[in-house]
């Protein structure tokens, strides 16, 4: 998806204009609006996984979403044509081995590749089957669970990024990963209670996560942007969803191991070490990335 992931070579022209002092928030708005979304499908195909068999539910679900492509289709035709691309603009100077030479941006994107791993791939994976599994939740209260963490990120991403304007990258960085650990202490602790208060907790622990997502946002997306020279923009931001990719391999792989045999206790607690030790790497960060790199940019309207 070229045209919603970060910015490549030709799309998104708009954010690769972008002057340093407002990539922070441009990065900001995009789980905001693509949790409403989610928020929508979440509620609309609710019911129909709860009412029909497995086998029926995609069969039942997919006509339901050509409403929604044919408007789809409406809004982008209207945006009209595209300016054309003068070809200076377009032509690319530098490799992907020019990419990787940049020591700065690898440890960048180990400690994403890291922050995938332990975060976003487990809210896919080791979470839903522990909740499901050894909490003995039902797949609704899971919903409510995955409901809650996309409308607390809707409600407080903007507001969460005018309160941390003018904060070190780094420290945020440090802070999301104290929260994404105390998430999986949550879930950890959630898994021993009885259904009602399970439901409670498996909600509170997705809220948490929520929170986490928040910070991570205005930081190491503008990050690379702000490492990547003009001219190779577009692949260190291919570079940067590979970490995406590569997270989301190993971390499932990794669960299904331990989950599968029964060793929930010790893999919720590496998680926790593994947050913790992503935050210390990540302030060791600091050093490295030097003037606005490492700083959450203050808005300012364009002269």
């Amino acid at each position: 998806w070229p045209a919603s992931g970060p910015p490549s070579k030709h799309c998104c022209r708009k954010v690769w204009s972008l002057t340093s002092d407002r990539r922070s928030s441009r990065f900001t708005t995009r789980p905001s609006t693509s949790g409403s979304g989610s928020e929508a499908s979440q509620e609309d195909s609710s019911p129909i996984y709860r009412r029909r068999s497995r086998f029926n539910v995609y069969t039942s679900w997919t006509p339901s979403r050509s409403p929604s492509m044919l408007l789809l289709a409406t809004v982008l035709k209207s945006l009209g044509p595209q300016p054309e691309i003068p070809a200076e603009e377009v032509e690319v100077s530098g490799s992907y081995l020019q990419v990787f030479r940049d020591r700065v941006f690898v440890r960048v994107w180990l400690l994403m590749v890291l922050l995938v791993t332990v975060g976003y791939s487990q809210l896919e994976s080791s979470f839903p089957a522990y909740a499901t599994g050894a909490g003995g939740v039902g797949t609704e209260a899971l919903g409510i669970a995955f409901a809650g963490n996309t409308f607390f990120i809707v409600i407080s991403q903007l507001i969460v990024l005018k309160r941390v304007e003018g904060k070190r990258r780094t420290d945020l960085i440090f802070i999301l990963c104290i929260v994404w650990a105390l998430c999986w202490a949550v879930t950890l602790a959630a898994g021993a209670l009885d259904a009602g208060w399970a439901q409670a907790g498996f909600l509170m622990a997705m809220v948490v996560f929520a929170f986490g997502e928040t910070l991570l946002s205005p930081t190491i997306p503008a990050i690379v942007n702000d490492l990547a020279p003009d001219k190779l923009r577009g692949r260190y931001n291919a570079v940067y969803t590979l970490a995406w990719s590569t997270g989301s391999i190993i971390g499932p792989a990794v669960a299904g191991v331990f989950l599968g045999a029964r060793l929930a206790t010790l893999f919720f607690s590496s998680l926790i070490a593994l947050c913790v030790g992503a935050g210390i790497f990540g302030l060791s960060l600091r050093r490295r990335l030097l003037g606005s790199a490492n700083i959450v940019s203050e808005e300012t309207s364009p002269a």
